[in-house]
Parts: C-alpha cells; sequence; structure tokens
C-alpha cells in the first residue's frame, strides 16, 4: 500500500458505498476495495447465503435421521425442509455421488479397455 493511503483518518470516502464499507469493516479494507475492483460493477445476491447453506445441507445430508435432525437443529429447520430439499435437488441435477461414480465408471472403462488392447503403449498418468 502507498504511504499516503496509510493515514486516512477523517477522509470521507468517495462516493456512499464505499463510505458504508469504511464505516463497517474499516478505512484500510474500503481503500482495498477501490484498488483491487476498482471500475466492476458487484452484485451481492438478496438470497446468497440461502443458496450456499443450502449447497451445504445436501452435501453434508448422508440420508439419515440423525444426519436430517443434526442439519434442522443446526440451521433451525425443520427435518422435513431439510428432506424436501435434498430430495428437490437431487432430482434437478446431479449430485457429488453422481460424479463420482461416472469418474468411477470411466476410469474403469478405459482401464479395461486398454487391457484388451496391450499392443498400444498408452500412459494414463
Amino acid at each position: 500500500m502507498q504511504a499516503w493511503l496509510e493515514d486516512l483518518s477523517g477522509i470521507v470516502m468517495p462516493n456512499e458505498d464505499i463510505q458504508h464499507f469504511a464505516e463497517l469493516y474499516g478505512t484500510e479494507f474500503a481503500v482495498k476495495l477501490m484498488q483491487d475492483f476498482s471500475g466492476i460493477l458487484i452484485n451481492v445476491p438478496k438470497k446468497g447465503l440461502i443458496k450456499i447453506r443450502d449447497q451445504y445441507i445436501c452435501r453434508h445430508y448422508d440420508g439419515s435421521k440423525i444426519s436430517r435432525r443434526r442439519l434442522a437443529f443446526e440451521f433451525d429447520l425443520t427435518e422435513g425442509y431439510i428432506k424436501q430439499l435434498v430430495s428437490k435437488t437431487r432430482k434437478k441435477g446431479c449430485n457429488l455421488f453422481d460424479l463420482t461414480f461416472l469418474g468411477s465408471l470411466l476410469l474403469y472403462t478405459f482401464y479395461n479397455l486398454f487391457n484388451l488392447l496391450p499392443e498400444l503403449e498408452i500412459c494414463l498418468f
């Protein structure tokens, strides 16, 4: 950081948003934000934390009642909501288990293919 930026006490920030960041998180943070993201429009989603929370729940739910209770308690939600969320998410698209299974299947297929064709000298790794 440049020397003149180290002592900005009493300086008013260029706009209300940056002033608000300076008041909440400190002048150093506001200056760093202006340096790193100058000219970039940042949109902070209203339900961003809910989406992150839901991803966390889906990732940590193992299908057991104990897991569902623990997550419901941790996030102050009902067990029914946890079950519905995970079910809806898994119907909408593949989850981590599906990707792991498909990746394993693909590696197994390649392994068998190359074992069937020993005359090809190909190194996978």
